[in-house]
């Protein structure tokens, strides 16, 4: 990706985990995260990562469910009881 792409990583005192890359929007609650990211093709996907199991001993394809499309990440939010749960903050 591009120097300009914002990374969400989850941050130890030894050294960053990345999880996704080229982030547009975020939002969260205390047990998901759910993610905007753009790639390549100009394209957006959509992304869910559970807080509960994020830890430093799991790769990120673990941990990240995704890429969605719109429909399929809407579909996944109410499966998992986070229909509510909505971008809170775009990333520039």
């Amino acid at each position: 990706m591009t120097d300009t792409c914002k990374i969400l990583s989850l941050v130890t005192r030894e050294r960053d985990f990345e999880r996704l890359q080229c982030l547009t929007k975020v939002g969260d609650d205390e047990h998901f995260i759910v993610a905007e990211t753009i790639d390549i093709n100009q394209v957006l996907q959509y992304w869910i990562i559970n807080k509960e199991k994020d830890n430093i001993e799991m790769k990120t394809s673990q941990i990240v469910e995704g890429p969605f499309d719109i429909i399929k990440f809407t579909n996944r939010k109410k499966e998992l009881g986070i229909a509510y749960l909505n971008f809170q903050a775009k990333i520039e």
